[in-house]
């Protein structure tokens, strides 16, 4: 049986930034991605995983592509950009609720019972964009603790705004947005080459050193 699994790096599912969403997949584009030639890859010998970086337009029209082996085994992997350049995706918002440009960071995993390579495939995560080590968590919050933000990002590539799900607890979300506040997160261009704006999602991992 095909498994797909769309696990995103960094990625905020319910940002709280007043309207502001990063691109995101619903299930007609997921359903489309299914049905294209990727589903071929149940048939294949070995599962595989690889991870996705995708630009987005205010249409939801994927533009740019790179994507790269992470687990398992493939013989073409640009056929995975293929793919999902066939898929309109959910355009990422930005505070005034206008569609923006956005960027989205995947990891896809291809795998069927008995395949080689199954079990490295199923395991596969990768790091956290963020990763902190704290004394001791806050009162009420329990650890280690994973944390999903959207980020907001200038035409310099510099954070314009930074926040999270409600749910999230206030304290640690304001340590990871002030540790990211002076980075730079690149300059993405539009199809015409122009620097804009954009919205990604960003993961941060809380330890502490008590556990």
């Amino acid at each position: 049986m095909l498994l797909l699994m769309m696990g995103v790096l960094g990625f905020v599912a319910s940002p709280s930034l007043a309207e502001t969403t990063a691109p995101s997949f619903d299930r007609r584009s997921l359903n489309m991605l299914t049905s294209g030639p990727l589903s071929a890859s149940a048939d294949r010998v070995s599962a595989f995983a690889v991870t996705v970086d995708l630009w987005v337009d205010p249409s939801g029209k994927i533009y740019k592509c790179s994507s790269s082996l992470f687990a398992g085994e493939i013989n073409k992997v640009d056929e995975v950009c293929a793919s999902y350049e066939q898929v309109k995706l959910v355009p990422a918002k930005n505070h005034e609720d206008e569609p923006t440009f956005g960027r989205l960071i995947t990891m896809l995993k291809i795998v069927s019972h008995g395949q080689k390579n199954e079990r490295e495939v199923r395991n596969a995560t990768t790091s956290p964009d963020v990763e902190i080590v704290l004394n001791k968590f806050p009162e009420g919050s329990d650890g280690p603790y994973n944390l999903s933000l959207v980020v907001a990002v200038d035409d310099q590539g510099n954070v314009a705004e930074c926040d999270g799900s409600p749910e999230i607890a206030e304290v640690l979300k304001k340590i990871v947005c002030s540790r990211i506040e002076d980075g730079n997160f690149g300059v993405m261009t539009s199809q015409s080459g122009q620097a804009v704006p954009y919205v990604t999602n960003l993961s941060a991992r809380f330890t502490s050193q008590a556990q």
